[in-house]
């Protein structure tokens, strides 16, 4: 089978070479293994110990350590551990020090991310190191095109460099996160600067920000309380109603689209109705929802008169299966609505969310089919067309034979061929 410009629709380019590069933390069974983990060199961002991966259903009791906990284990050097669905990170008492925090050593959402961005930078040679390993690691899975959610001028920058110098083997079309209204401005400026250096590999799409959280951190915004709690949480909404509207507003007059992290059904409900206001005085442009994993009729409907793409990730549900009724309990009806939004004529295509998820044409593929038998209505439709790049400025081909990724051309080059197996 011949596939022509596979696309990955939600990724963190850079971000998934950097974990590829980084101490893994997703084999713990118990926080207190750390210690035995090893401490190359590689695994610091200058004097920081960092690591990604660890989640704290594997571990007895699922027993989260304090910052003095893990003092015992790192009394010389600040650590940061990000959690696998990249929504909450653990640092010790060294770490809360330079950080300028207090609490417990755990940080949630935007705190998270803040701390993120306050760890030493990593050097123009390390984050070349990053894309190219990016671009491998998608190449290998198959793809030729990626939609970034993840991006900012100085990697929309290297990665033209690459692709001048004929070592980027992706299309990549991008989208500048921002983490508040704060920051909304010099966004829009380097989004504004690198539109008009865009090339047929490197385009700029639009402006990125998080309105809830994610469901393994109970953290994404449902309308219902979690079911498994007893404190009646229904999750975080991490921007205001007003702030989310004023950049709706401000990134479409400037012609950009706006993409949005919505996972919980309260999140995408709030969200659409604040794009139905801005587009009620005129103002018009594409709204990229992301995630959406649980999703209403009701907003569905809402859907229609808005250009609206949703952003779906199937490979979620054999991560999420284990506790999503427990989580969910009724809402779980909503849960993975890929089948209601193509009875809806809804556009949506399906992605990883790498590297919270490794990226794989055939996990999805599985998800599809094995989610069916657990409730989750199945997609009467052919798979793969929702993994095909709507608009390539550039071309790919992918040969899948026998259930693997055979060859990947891209731009007529050979960039993954799998190797014959020795007999």
């Amino acid at each position: 089978m011949l596939l022509k410009n596979l696309a990955d629709s939600h990724v963190h380019l850079m971000a998934t070479g950097q974990i590829r590069c980084t101490l893994s933390l997703a084999k713990l069974r118990d926080w207190r293994e750390l210690s035995d983990l090893p401490k190359d060199r590689e695994f610091f961002r200058d004097h920081w110990y960092v690591g990604f991966g660890w989640d704290e259903n594997l571990w007895p009791g699922k027993e989260i350590p304090t910052a003095q906990q893990l003092d015992q284990l790192f009394p010389d050097f600040p650590v940061y551990f990000s959690r696998c669905d990249g929504h909450s990170g653990l640092t010790n008492s060294l770490g809360l020090r330079e950080l300028g925090r207090t609490g417990s050593g755990l940080f949630k959402e935007k705190e998270h991310l803040e701390n993120l961005g306050k760890l030493p930078a990593y050097s123009d040679e390390a984050r070349e190191r990053f894309l190219i390993e990016s671009c491998r690691t998608f190449n290998e899975a198959g793809f030729t095109h990626v939609r970034d959610l993840g991006g900012n001028e100085s990697q929309f920058l290297l990665a033209q460099k690459l692709e001048k110098e004929g070592r980027l083997t992706l299309q990549v079309d991008w989208n500048f996160p921002c983490q508040d209204l704060k920051s909304f401005e010099n966004v829009l400026r380097q989004a504004i600067r690198c539109r008009q250096l865009s090339s047929a590999q490197n385009e700029l799409k639009g402006i990125k920000f998080f309105f809830d959280g994610s469901l393994g951190s109970d953290t994404a915004l449902l309308s219902k309380p979690y079911a498994h709690r007893c404190d009646h949480s229904h999750g975080r909404q991490v921007w205001s109603d007003d702030d989310a509207k004023a950049v709706i507003q401000r990134s479409w007059e400037n012609g950009f689209e706006v993409a949005v992290h919505t996972i919980g059904d309260e999140a995408v409900d709030r969200i659409v109705n604040l794009a139905r206001e801005v587009s009620s005085k005129g103002i018009g442009g594409r709204l990229n929802l992301e995630h959406a994993e649980v999703l209403q009729p009701e907003t569905i409907k809402k859907m229609k008169p808005l250009h609206v793409v949703c952003h779906l990730q199937p490979c979620h549900w054999l991560s999420d299966k284990a506790w999503l009724d427990q989580k969910l309990g009724e809402l779980k009806a909503y849960a993975f609505p890929w089948e209601a939004l193509r009875r809806a004529k809804i556009p949506f295509f399906f992605g990883s969310d790498s590297p919270i998820e490794p990226p794989s044409l055939f996990r999805n593929l599985q998800a599809l089919d094995e989610s069916v038998s657990f409730g989750i209505a199945a997609l009467k439709a052919d798979p793969i067309e929702f993994h095909l790049c709507p608009s390539p400025r550039v071309s790919g081909e992918t040969e899948v034979k026998d259930g693997q990724i055979e060859r990947v051309v891209f731009q007529n080059k050979i960039v993954f061929q799998r190797k014959p197996e020795l007999i």
